[in-house]
């Protein structure tokens, strides 16, 4: 049975500050048949780094200029909020220019390392984007409020008809089975995977 990795896993899996790094490299390192979506590869995942990247970008921009007014277009609430938090710490000299090139560095390393993994260890990418269904990705977007998840857990639920998987995630919050169930119970789509979490 195939393995369908949330993006979560993967970014635990190869940045050692994330809370869940060990289970997530451990069970990545000892699994086959992994699995993610198209629309990871192509959307989420290079918008999750031109964010990081932005947030960098304009915090050390704003090192360097007292006066410049970071540029949060393209950023998340949750974005901007870390922005601002680097900024402060900037200001009160908590931290210096020189800790941003070296996050930026960190940034380049892990999404080389991140793509290299999708490339050569990922078994399957599913779901081509012109085929997510637009309604299963609304009837579930109405529980999670999340655009992002609500069109990879679309992907993983309609391969799931045609090929069985495990979903592999640490999000407990918006991947839980019982709301996907009860989000899809008047649809074709009522059988939903297993979903198992790696703490």
């Amino acid at each position: 049975m195939d393995n369908f990795l949330d993006t979560c896993i993967i970014l635990a899996a190869f940045d050692k500050k994330e809370k869940f790094h060990r289970n997530s490299k451990e069970f990545l390192n000892n699994s086959s048949n992994l699995i993610i979506s198209v629309y990871q590869e192509k959307k989420e995942m290079p918008f999750l780094f031109f964010r990081k990247e932005k947030i960098l970008t304009e915090a050390i921009k704003s090192s360097a200029i007292p006066t410049y007014q970071p540029n949060t277009s393209k950023l998340t609430i949750k974005d901007q909020i870390i922005l601002k938090k680097i900024t402060a710490k900037l200001r009160l000299q908590e931290m210096f220019q020189q800790d941003l090139f070296i996050l930026k560095k960190e940034l380049i390393l892990l999404k080389q390392e991140i793509t290299y993994f999708i490339d050569n260890k990922v078994s399957r990418k599913v779901m081509p984007l012109d085929m997510i269904k637009l309604e299963i990705v609304a009837k579930i977007k109405e529980r999670i409020q999340n655009e992002a998840d609500s069109n990879i857990l679309a992907s993983a639920i309609q391969e799931h008809k045609e090929n069985k998987l495990i979903i592999i995630t640490n999000d407990v919050n918006d991947w839980k089975r019982e709301t996907l169930i009860e989000a899809l119970k008047e649809t074709e789509y009522k059988e939903v995977p297993e979903i198992k979490y790696l703490f």
